[in-house]
Parts: structure tokens; C-alpha cells; sequence
């Protein structure tokens, strides 16, 4: 099911998600992570790890912002 949130409230919802240990997926928006990831079309998949690797999709927390990385 599709939803639509404004960035705060989907940023509470994904980091209360994950740490549910539960995991989610939503479209990527914006143009920085181009052309690996495009604007509406790619579905990126989130859930907690204990250990990272190369080629996973991160998300952080910076000072009140939030940014999801790929590696």
C-alpha cells in the first residue's frame, strides 16, 4: 500500500520501524544518488544489521537530519 508522509513524520516511522527489528521500503526521492538510484522509481529495502557491508544502503542521523547512504 502506498502512503505519502511529510519527512518528519516518515523518518519517525521508519527509525521506530527498524528498531522493531521490522523492515521497510519506500521510493527513493531526489536526485543524489544518480544514476544508481532515480527519483520515484527505485525501491530501496531498509532493516537493521548488526555488521554492514558493501553495497548496503544506510540510514543516519546528523544533527536532526537524516541521510541515507549507499556504500
Amino acid at each position: 500500500m502506498k502512503k505519502v508522509f511529510e519527512n518528519e513524520d516518515f523518518f519517525k516511522t521508519v527509525t521506530s520501524t527498524l528498531l522493531e527489528n521490522k523492515s521497510v521500503s519506500f521510493l527513493v526521492k531526489g536526485t543524489s544518488m544518480l544514476p544508481f538510484f532515480k527519483s520515484g522509481v527505485t525501491e530501496v529495502f531498509l532493516f537493521k544489521k548488526d555488521e554492514y557491508k558493501r553495497h548496503d544502503v544506510c540510514l543516519f542521523k546528523i544533527n536532526d537530519n537524516y541521510v541515507y547512504k549507499y556504500f
